[in-house]
């Protein structure tokens, strides 16, 4: 018998299961070969080889798909949808799984990355964490939360039996074009604060609180209020306030250097006006005082990062620093929140809900102590300690570019921990630039393009000192003090008694 002759049903599913069995292969292959590289993150692995495993699964199923049809034809398109609804998961699989190739540890930024993780390793409950880094063409930085992947994963499991589980791996992107940089790239903390939020399960916690704060803007008009405009609200203060709770984690976990990193992707230098007494100047209808759809005003959130970074006792290192990125974050404390708008005004609600998100915003602040919490109910250090020490000699050592992964100080060598690092150098990087390019011959401060290339050696300084305290804390008697750790005493027992 002839296809032609066969009934559709049976060489149509033949055929069409085929296809996808062939396309989820060559899926499965790309994603392999990315996969047996040595160059790519232990987290990038586990995502290779987590696709891989559900690409035998869903081939195996595929494989006899076709001969468990069933008898009766009225079934049939019921049965057959089954391959459309495998075929919307693997196209959603398909958009990541090259952005995550791409970004093997020659693309990505993976000593920050390791960095920020080891940090993060130290909360309770996020101890095993671990992220994937992928390359994404916006200038932006974003995370997959963990609940998408599991929407796509549950079209499996309805059919599939036993499709493996999704590890325990966060998903970043960022932009291609900053695989290299240091300092932009401290918005990756910013990211995993989107991993932690849905982990601590925080917009659940703060559900009540939201619809409170609006009750008590609204009023009497509350119960009144429309059931589409009460929820548009209600949705707006939720995203505003994963947002301001990803910064303010952000700021907690690495320091100042993410609100620096804030300042610059952002470009938020332009509020400064020094014909204004005041030394800023914002008006309403600033791009910074507008609130849109998924974040609040740029404006707001660096004035929280402000009073978090008071309450942690960085301000008052951070207030010495002698740039212009300082005045920005000290004008941001002294806006006045009357200014703020949403981008489209004729939404109903939407000045009542700037307010009430004002109102939420301790809320949120005291969902991120809850959240920063390791074993026995400790709080994570800060890191400020460690930078205070080490700062000064930090800089000294950048000034001559010089790795500062082993310094000498009170007659000892450390090993500075990775937030002094991190923060050291971009202080730095702020204000001392300069200093570097002076001791060397033929470098024009006024031209960007001299500048540009410093600024990325001294990135490149500090990227390494950051990789290298790793391996150097890890020696065999070394003392950990405040977060870093002092050389061991490699002497002979004869030579140390001379």
């Amino acid at each position: 018998m002839t296809s032609e002759q066969r009934p559709l049903n049976e060489w149509a599913l033949e055929r069409d299961a085929g296809a996808l069995f062939s396309f989820v292969d060559s899926i499965c292959r790309h994603c392999h070969s990315a996969g047996e590289s040595p160059s790519y993150l232990k987290s990038s692995k586990k995502f290779f080889k987590y696709i891989n495993e559900l690409g035998d699964a869903t081939k195996e199923y595929l494989s006899t798909f076709p001969s468990k049809k069933p008898n009766e034809p009225r079934l049939y398109q019921y049965y057959r949808q089954r391959l459309e609804t495998i075929r919307s998961g693997w196209f959603e699989i398909h958009l990541l799984i090259k952005s995550a190739a791409d970004a093997d540890t020659l693309n990505v930024p993976y000593a920050l990355v390791e960095a920020f993780t080891r940090r993060l390793n130290r909360v309770q409950g996020f101890e095993d964490t671990t992220f994937a880094i992928f390359h994404i063409d916006e200038l932006n930085y974003w995370e997959i939360p963990a609940s998408e992947i599991k929407q796509t994963t549950d079209k499996f499991k309805r059919y599939i039996p036993d499709p493996p589980q999704f590890p325990n791996v966060g998903m970043i992107g960022i932009p291609y074009s900053q695989s290299s940089s240091l300092y932009l790239n401290c918005l990756i903390a910013h990211e995993m604060g989107h991993y932690v939020f849905e982990k601590r399960e925080v917009k659940e916690k703060l559900l009540p609180y939201i619809e409170a704060a609006l009750e008590d803007v609204i009023g009497k008009h509350f119960e009144a209020a429309n059931d589409v405009t009460l929820q548009w609200s209600k949705d707006r203060l939720a995203a505003w306030a994963e947002e301001l709770f990803c910064d303010l984690f952000a700021v907690w976990l690495i320091g100042p250097s993410y609100s620096f990193a804030y300042i610059e992707l952002f470009g938020l230098t332009a509020i400064l006006d020094p014909t204004d007494p005041s030394g800023f100047s914002v008006t309403t209808g600033a791009g910074s005082a507008i609130f849109s759809a998924e974040h609040p005003a740029d404006l707001l959130r660096l004035k929280q990062h402000v009073s978090l970074l008071q309450e942690l006792g960085w301000w008052g290192e951070v207030d010495e620093i002698k740039s212009h990125y300082v005045n920005v974050l000290r004008s941001s404390a002294k806006v006045n929140q009357d200014i703020f708008e949403y981008r489209h005004k004729e939404m109903p609600l939407a000045s009542e809900t700037i307010h009430a998100f004002l109102r939420l915003v301790p809320q949120v602040s005291i969902r991120l102590a809850d959240s920063m919490k390791g074993p026995g109910g400790r709080k994570l250090d800060t890191g400020l300690a460690s930078y205070v020490k080490f700062s000064a000699c930090i800089g000294q050592y950048l000034e001559r570019a010089v790795v500062p992964s082993t310094v000498f100080q009170e007659d000892e060598h450390w090993y500075p921990d990775d937030v002094a690092i991190l923060n050291a150098s971009m202080k730095f990087y702020l204000e001392s630039l300069e200093t570097l390019m002076d001791g060397i011959k033929g470098q024009k401060k006024f031209l960007a393009g001299h500048r540009s290339r410093w600024i990325k050696r001294v990135e490149a300084l500090a990227g390494k000192a950051i990789e290298d305290y790793q391996l150097l804390a890890g020696e065999t008697g070394a003392v950990r003090i405040d977060g870093s750790f002092k050389r061991a005493d490699l002497r002979s027992p004869e030579s140390a008694d001379l």
